[in-house]
């Protein structure tokens, strides 16, 4: 409903608009529950902001018209009204309840808590996925709030640049919705663009980022300009309903983890989305009757709380059982959410959108809002004050929350490159005059040997250089990143190899994971990562440059220890044969190229039968297969007993 002065605009209610957010939220919550069983039903969020765009820009649309002018501040209210209740009230109990997390994730939790009180949150996790460190980070129960970040971004911005729209066509005497058209136009071609181009190279930051989705809410938005303008013959819409349902159900269906998205995939869902809405609700056997099922319109009305608690719920079921989810636990979830969804949107929801309090004027609407938005800032940095208090002890446990980032000084330094880029940066350690040079080169793997060889570097006076890539080894072999085409692996490595033929330091030292089969392009895996060790190896070797390489770090599973330690999942330790599953192709490679010097540290990271959280009073773990810095510092004597015989012999040829 629209207001100006005695002038009210109500917009038609559609049904099958309302069964189209029932489908796409339950992909959502299908795909969130159990992915196996929809592999791209995170289309839904797609199919959401078609709709958005659709119905705020034809809003905004009706009001121009009518009026003359959009009144800002009270489109600003209604949205306040509409969707900050509710929002602010579930960020509020997560707030509430992050003390049942792991304390490891408290500080990340409050960081996100925060960014999703201002509507920021895709732009947090856009900048998280560029982060190795954090994309190894379990899931927050706030993560959802990316996409509702983008609608409320949309929001704030799209009226204001209609308004200037709406003033162009009184100031030239041109037709509201063709300056309407022309803006959404180009808005829909520049951020498209923009999408595809970004998939293509930086497919995680892609997901997340404003630019690359809004094409999306502006195809909603140009499709209600032909809102009732397009004449369709009953037949016609029944079969352009079908085929957009078919559509967004293929979408669901057939697009996985592995589709690049959003980019051009994107148009599917999105484009199937808008067929629906431009065939109506129909008549007789047609795509809108379906959807104007009592189920759907049901689910539809509540949809928005559905998004909003199905995901806290899954993140918080899924801590308290400390276990995979399995069907009947997915079942629980989908009730819970249910129940939670229909008292929210009745009492929180409908309430106070619909109620008398808070009085309905622009002014009181955006005080309580921005009261809200302040509340959950200050609940997160009531969380993130108690993250930091729980550091303050010399018990390894009261460290845990600060575990995560115990890491090398080339993260910090910004030396050990991102996911996304492919210079070859360098750190230099030690006495940068020496003539003895050892370099260490390689993935994360490799990059959490640092400490301990900066300290060698420091006692001995040696040159030491880093030069690491997240997720990306030295050994030369096509691999796969998130299912795609790792490009900026493949040049960063180009790179690093003519930046080791430049330095010719004296000792080379690197190491990876020995999980990368799993990623590798070709189908004999194992083989191919071990020839590119061997062919890596043996150039560097004719260079005259001694090589060392690190076996691979145990690793303990699924769940990281300092996240049992800080759950009391009583005992934390992996078996060492568990631990060290899978076969090293480091190993297997020095077995057949005997220039290289492999170092075997297992023996100093875990025990004869088990691999301890802590061992001498330290954390061993940051996550998973990362030592601490601490931890790897403490073990340099034991590297420098196998480093040390190199430099003597490097010294009696000088």
């Amino acid at each position: 409903m629209l207001r100006r002065g005695s002038l009210i605009v109500e917009a038609h209610f559609r049904p099958e608009i309302q069964g189209l957010r029932a489908i796409a939220v339950i992909f959502v919550m299908l795909f969130h529950i159990w992915p196996d069983s929809l592999p791209g039903g995170y289309v839904g969020v797609d199919v959401f902001f078609v709709v958005s765009g659709f119905l705020i820009t034809g809003g905004l649309l009706r009001e121009a018209n009518l009026t003359g002018s959009i009144r800002l501040l009270e489109f600003y209210a209604r949205r306040a009204r509409r969707l900050l209740p509710a929002a602010t009230l579930v960020l509020a109990v997560v707030a509430i309840a992050t003390p049942l997390l792991p304390e490891t994730r408290w500080a990340e939790t409050a960081f996100q808590i925060g960014a999703s009180a201002i509507y920021l949150q895709n732009w947090a996790l856009a900048w998280l996925s560029s982060d190795y460190l954090a994309s190894a980070d379990a899931a927050s129960p706030v993560q959802h709030y990316w996409s509702l970040s983008i609608e409320e971004q949309f929001y704030i911005v799209w009226p204001i640049l209609l308004v200037a729209g709406v003033y162009a066509a009184r100031r030239f005497e041109w037709s509201i919705r063709t300056i309407f058209a022309v803006t959404l136009s180009m808005v829909f071609l520049a951020s498209f663009l923009r999408s595809v181009q970004m998939t293509a190279v930086e497919p995680e930051r892609a997901y997340f980022v404003t630019s690359t989705r809004i094409w999306e809410l502006a195809l909603g938005g140009l499709l209600s300009l032909t809102d009732g303008r397009v004449q369709l013959l009953r037949r016609s819409r029944a079969i352009i309903g079908f085929v957009g349902l078919v559509g967004v159900a293929a979408a669901a269906l057939l697009m996985s983890a592995r589709t690049p998205f959003p980019g051009a995939a994107a148009l599917v869902p999105t484009i199937g989305a808008a067929v629906i809405i431009l065939a109506g609700s129909g008549q007789g056997l047609s795509a809108g009757t379906l959807l104007n099922r009592w189920p759907l319109q049901y689910i539809g009305d509540r949809s928005y709380s559905i998004y909003l608690w199905h995901w806290p719920l899954i993140v918080f079921y899924g801590v308290l059982i400390g276990r995979e989810l399995n069907w009947f636990d997915g079942i629980i979830i989908v009730t819970c959410t249910l129940v939670v969804s229909h008292f929210s949107f009745l009492f929180v929801e409908t309430s106070l959108r619909r109620g008398r309090w808070p009085a309905k004027s622009p002014s009181v609407s955006l005080g309580c809002g921005f009261a809200s938005i302040l509340a959950c800032l200050t609940l997160a940095g009531a969380i993130e004050a108690a993250a930091s208090w729980s550091a303050r002890s010399a018990d390894p446990m009261d460290h845990l929350a600060q575990a995560k980032r115990d890491i090398p000084a080339s993260y910090k330094m910004g030396c050990h490159q991102k996911l996304d880029l492919s210079d070859a940066k360098t750190c230099t350690f030690g006495d940068v005059t020496s003539q003895f040079h050892i370099m260490v080169a390689g993935d994360s793997h490799a990059a959490q040997w640092l400490p301990a060889l900066e300290k060698i570097a420091e006692k001995r006076n040696w040159k030491l250089t880093a030069l690491t890539k997240a997720a990306c080894p030295l050994a030369q072999f096509q691999l796969r990143h998130h299912g795609r085409y790792y490009r900026s692996c493949e040049e960063w490595r180009k790179n690093a190899l003519e930046l080791i033929r430049d330095i010719s330091p004296n000792v080379l030292i690197t190491s990876q994971s020995r999980f990368y089969a799993r990623a590798a392009i070709r189908q004999d895996r194992a083989t191919i990562i071990e020839q590119g060790l061997e062919k890596t190896w043996r150039g560097l070797i004719e260079l005259g440059i001694d090589v060392i390489a690190i076996r691979d770090t145990p690793n303990m599973g699924k769940t990281a220890p300092n996240d049992c330690l800080s759950a009391r999942q009583g005992n934390c330790a992996v078996h060492r044969d568990y631990a060290l599953r899978g076969t090293d192709p480091i190993v297997a490679a020095t077995i057949d190229e005997p220039g290289v010097r492999l170092i075997d540290m297992t023996d100093s990271i875990c025990g004869a039968e088990h691999c301890e959280p802590i061992t001498r009073n330290m954390l061993v773990w940051r996550d998973e297969h990362h030592l601490t810095a601490t931890y790897a510092a403490s073990l340099s004597d034991i590297l420098l007993a196998y480093i040390e015989p190199l430099y003597i012999s490097a010294a009696q040829l000088q």
